[in-house]
């Protein structure tokens, strides 16, 4: 894991009482929440060398970017829960039209990804933060665990 002080980009997640603040930089606004994604996969499973077995498509239409956030985080939990899949890459684009955010999860079978901690059940709105900072962006999202 990236530290803030030596990368332009990277996670970091903190304790918070019963849950997990995940935080994320990067130096473009898609890139934040690429590492976002993998900051949250980062509080329940190490992918380190794991091969995606596939690619999930998404697209998620947003007009707030806390609801971006939200469903960007949903979908990644949603993959675990119903189907058993982690993501072990994220790859995400923006439509400069209609705002819309398009991308590929690259997912494994959770049984080829070492388990560090239980699955988040969900991303709080609570605390939630996605925002240009210095010519960068931050995100920060607390996770119930």
């Amino acid at each position: 894991m990236a530290t803030e002080l030596s990368a332009t980009s990277g996670h970091v997640a903190r304790p918070h009482t019963a849950d997990v603040i995940v935080e994320a930089w990067a130096p473009t606004r898609m890139a934040c929440l690429e590492e976002l994604v993998r900051g949250v996969v980062a509080t329940f499973a190490h992918v380190g060398s794991a091969q995606a077995t596939r690619e999930v498509p998404l697209e998620v239409n947003a007009q707030v970017d806390e609801d971006l956030v939200i469903a960007l985080l949903d979908d990644v939990l949603y993959l675990l829960d119903a189907d058993g899949l982690v993501v072990v890459d994220v790859e995400l684009e923006e439509d400069e039209v209609d705002g819309s955010v398009e991308g590929l999860f690259r997912v494994t079978p959770v049984e080829r990804v070492v388990a560090t901690g239980a699955p988040p059940k969900g991303a709080s709105r609570s605390g939630l933060s996605f925002l240009p900072e210095n010519a960068a962006w931050r995100a920060r999202v607390v996770l119930d665990v």
